[in-house]
């Protein structure tokens, strides 16, 4: 079974509350596929094993000899990449436009490192398999699907956290999965970010759950989330819930209110 953890807005907690269940399920495989902004790993405190550089994003690359600094790739670029033959690596999203108009085919496109892919274990023994993209490079959304075939190996059973939003990485996060559970919190912004989500869910076609973190925070904001989405766990916005977070100590005591979630893993 494959469960994923995603949320519409960063920040609400969706990474603590995937430790928490990871806590208790020992003999799951835990996926970060939070390549962005990977943190899953500071609350299971993981040691890497393996580390693999893999080139996943494309840039373009100018011979040139060949080059007659026309403009033409210029014109076509619609990232602002390249100049007069110059690229900016950081602004290239590898789309090809510039090689396709190039008149005297100066320009290719050619694979850089652009990710890691992790192996490791936790301090509690679980099998974990993580991303980081890295920094300037793009193909968050390729790198996760990498991620998630690498974690593959290592058991059916997995706890996957995903990104945030709907970017590819979402998507190629929660793509596959038997479950998703939305984190939310109640405030506008999440709200909104949360029924995007939803209808990320829908239209791939994986069931799935709302559970709204930081209860008693905006009790307006937590009457239009509930009004909206049956919510299957509340987690309340306590000192002594949150409080191992800064210490980076087990998520004991956020499992009591995130135990129900264990019902629908059966």
């Amino acid at each position: 079974m494959k469960v994923c953890f995603v949320s519409g807005k960063g920040g609400v907690g969706k990474s603590a509350i995937c430790a928490s269940l990871a806590y208790y399920l020992r003999d799951w495989v835990v996926v970060d596929a939070d390549v962005d902004s990977p943190t899953l790993p500071l609350w299971l405190g993981v040691e890497w094993e393996q580390i693999e550089r893999l080139k996943i994003h494309r840039v373009a690359r100018v011979d040139l000899s060949k080059c007659v600094k026309c403009g033409k790739c210029d014109e076509v670029c619609r990232f602002g990449a390249i100049e007069r033959g110059v690229v900016d690596e950081v602004l290239c999203e590898g789309c090809g436009a510039c090689a396709a108009i190039c008149p005297t085919e100066a320009i290719s496109l050619e694979k850089v490192e652009s990710g890691e892919v992790r192996i490791g274990r936790s301090r509690y023994g679980h099998r974990v398999v993580g991303g980081r993209t890295l920094p300037g490079h793009l193909g968050s959304g390729k790198l996760v699907s990498e991620v998630k075939k690498r974690a593959q190996q290592f058991g059916e059973n997995q706890l996957i956290d995903g990104a945030p939003g709907v970017s590819c990485a979402a998507i190629s996060a929660i793509t596959g999965c038997n479950l998703a559970f939305l984190i939310a919190e109640p405030s506008e912004a999440s709200l909104q970010g949360l029924k995007r989500v939803a209808e990320l869910c829908r239209q791939l076609k994986v069931p799935y759950r709302v559970v709204l973190n930081k209860r008693g925070l905006n009790p307006r904001a937590e009457e239009k989330i509930r009004k909206e989405f049956e919510v299957v766990a509340e987690i309340p916005f306590e000192r002594e819930v949150y409080s191992y977070l800064c210490r980076l100590e087990p998520p004991e005591p956020l499992f009591p209110h995130v135990k129900p979630l264990l019902d629908f893993l059966k």
